[in-house]
């Protein structure tokens, strides 16, 4: 689990699947109760509060895991009380890149990964699942990109190593 702080207002929350359960997009109860529990562990590991109105953006990869697009609404009549609300929007069909700025440095990953190159940026696409030391390892090395990449996908070009 990795917390981007964007401004006061909006965060990116990664949670992949190495140390985290998968979240329940069916059920929309169930999804607000892992949410309000990841609250309260955010809360404690870098103590800040959780209370109000919030527009979550939720982008699942069955490879990767899921991120949370976070923004925290300015409501004067949420910001005195201990109540959580939570609005979601759902992609699940939605691809996980990976930009990494020396892809030499994976290449024990080549037959599990395709390289694309796009705006002067490498991204790497997963296209087989790996186990968790695996996917642990080259975490390591590169950095989740979740925004745009249909567009790299499309229009970037495939490097073939």
């Amino acid at each position: 689990m990795k917390l981007v702080f964007l401004d006061k207002e909006n965060m990116f929350l990664f949670l992949n699947q190495v140390k985290s359960s998968p979240l329940n997009f069916e059920e929309k109860e169930t999804l607000e109760q892992q949410v309000k529990q990841i609250f309260l562990k955010l809360k404690e590991i870098y103590h800040i509060s959780f209370c109000g109105y919030y527009t979550i953006y939720a982008y699942q990869d069955p490879l990767y895991g899921s991120v949370l697009k976070i923004h925290h609404e300015d409501i004067d009549e949420f910001e005195l009380c201990d109540e959580i609300e939570i609005c979601f929007h759902v992609e699940k069909n939605f691809k996980m890149l990976y930009q990494v700025e020396d892809p030499m440095l994976l290449r024990k990953f080549r037959s599990d990964i395709r390289l694309y190159y796009y705006q002067k940026t490498f991204y790497l696409e997963l296209i087989k699942e790996m186990t968790q030391s695996q996917l642990g390892e080259l975490l390591e090395y590169v950095v989740p990109h979740f925004q745009n990449t249909k567009e790299i996908l499309k229009y970037g070009k495939r490097i073939n190593w």
